[in-house]
């Protein structure tokens, strides 16, 4: 999926990840699906009498598709970014994991301290 933003810095891509984790970010996401919604309204509800309706279905079924779009486009980018670390951290855990497993080797001979 190609998001919004090109590349981001680490810090970036971290900060848009913890939006998830704000409480506002699910109001964020409300407000998202309301905009959509009305939008969509805004075309279900045109009356066939309205003057040059075909004119004004059509300018209001673009609006609505651009509003879904740009909803969908910003929640998709910052769902991706969230999996990206996500995926990213569990790789450098797992990893991690692996290295604790190696086992330390001591060289043969260790060094005498002159007391």
């Amino acid at each position: 999926m190609a998001t919004l933003l090109g590349d981001l810095s680490e810090y970036e891509r971290i900060s848009l990840a913890q939006l998830c984790n704000h409480p506002g970010f699910r109001i964020l996401e409300k407000l998202f699906a309301d905009m959509c919604n009305k939008a969509t309204q805004e075309v279900i509800s045109l009356k066939s009498d309205t003057p040059d309706f075909e004119k004004v279905v059509v300018q209001r079924q673009i609006e609505a598709r651009i509003t879904h779009r740009i909803c969908s486009s910003i929640l998709a980018s910052v769902s991706w970014y969230m999996n990206e670390i996500t995926t990213r951290q569990a790789a450098e855990q797992q990893a991690q994991q692996e290295a604790s497993k190696v086992v330390d080797i001591k060289p043969l001979l260790q060094p005498k301290v002159a007391l």
